[in-house]
């Protein structure tokens, strides 16, 4: 199991997707969740923080402490929700 703050690698996703039966990779499972994200007006950075990505700017990120995870997870909750059918 991942600790607290700990991210998941793509092979380790990829795999996570082959066991389930899922024909996917984890870099298209990610690109499918940011074409949902957008289809469903999701704020793009709750989409890009989402998707563990960094802001560009070293300074900005170094600010950008708070990683919004209650704004981010309804917007999970309702990904998890479409791709479980």
């Amino acid at each position: 199991m991942f600790g607290s703050g700990a991210m998941m690698g793509n092979v380790v996703m990829t795999q996570a997707l082959r066991n389930a039966g899922v024909a996917a990779s984890g870099h298209g499972f990610r690109s499918s969740f940011k074409g949902w994200a957008r289809q469903h007006d999701v704020d793009e950075l709750l989409s890009e923080f989402a998707l563990a990505h960094v802001e560009g700017s070293a300074t900005v990120a170094a600010y950008a402490r708070d990683d919004l995870l209650e704004k981010r997870r309804p917007i999970m909750q309702a990904w998890a929700d479409c791709i479980s059918g």
